[in-house]
């Protein structure tokens, strides 16, 4: 279960204006509740497979295992449990992203260190997904393919039903540090209908509130367009020079930005100090309608 690119390259976060400047302003990326998706299917797909293997699987051990993994989720998110997830794609330059993500070519499309995230933040196998604390990042490529999914939640249960046998009496705090993974999974895992897209993702499991816990990321809020919407906020690193280590190799201004490119540089410039660590900034090529 590798969920790991062989390939450290770059990955295109699409967002509108507002969201750009934020992110240079406040030197932060911010991760939403994944609640608030614009896909009806966000968490629900391993959550149908566990009903699956309740209903279907012929290894009683499983089935049980897997009512009790349902059981907890449901009494997690009674508790408003959720990961928090910041998207990223391959896809570089993309209609489809332009139009759904930036406003219609009025936003801007941010090319991203994918090496950074890796080494300065993030986890990206199974066995660190399980025993990892709360709050920890993973960099993750999205699943698209339904009989993967499958396979990764049966082997899930089949590791965790393992590790009880060994250790007989922490079966409950096992099946936690795995469902922490089963988490990790539930925001990877998209209906193939979105499979063009080529998503990564930065997740975060936070605290559970109920938990009486020191939060690493404490957790904010925004209106946007009528809806209360949770997020976290994640500090990029500084380096040596004490300048913002920004993972940003390429920006794009969408067809329908007003500005140059020079001037979103002389911004950028203004406000960091530094530009250098951007390879190009330039203006996408696709045009679009104004919506």
């Amino acid at each position: 279960m590798n969920t790991e690119s062989k390939e450290l390259g770059v990955l295109y976060h699409y967002c509108p204006a507002n969201s750009f400047f934020g992110m240079i302003e406040s030197k932060e990326i911010w991760l939403s509740n994944s609640t608030y998706t614009n896909d009806p299917e966000e968490n629900q797909i391993s959550l149908r497979i566990l009903k699956d293997i309740i209903r279907d699987s012929e290894n009683v051990k499983i089935k049980d295992l897997a009512d009790k993994f349902h059981k907890h989720d449901i009494e997690c998110r009674d508790f408003g449990f959720s990961p928090f997830i910041f998207c990223f794609s391959e896809m570089k330059d993309d209609l489809n992203q332009w139009r759904v993500y930036a406003d219609y070519g009025k936003g801007y499309m941010i090319g991203f260190s994918k090496g950074y995230f890796l080494q300065n933040f993030c986890t990206h196998n199974l066995q660190q997904m399980i025993y990892a604390p709360f709050d920890k990042l993973f960099l993750a490529q999205c699943v698209y393919e339904r009989e993967i999914q499958k396979k990764w939640i049966n082997e899930l249960l089949l590791d965790c039903l393992s590790e009880i046998e060994k250790e007989g009496e922490n079966e409950e705090f096992l099946i936690q540090n795995y469902y922490n993974a089963f988490l990790i999974y539930s925001s990877m895992f998209k209906d193939k209908a979105y499979s063009v897209e080529k998503e990564w993702r930065l997740i975060c499991i936070p605290i559970p509130q109920k938990q009486k816990h020191t939060v690493s990321y404490p957790l904010n809020f925004r209106n946007e367009r009528g809806l209360l919407k949770q997020y976290i906020k994640i500090k990029l690193l500084e380096n040596e020079k004490k300048q913002p280590g920004f993972p940003i190799n390429h920006i794009k201004l969408g067809s329908n930005v007003r500005n140059r490119p020079d001037e979103v540089m002389k911004y950028i410039q203004y406000k960091l100090g530094d530009i250098s660590f951007c390879r190009t900034i330039g203006k996408s090529k696709v045009l679009i309608y104004e919506k």
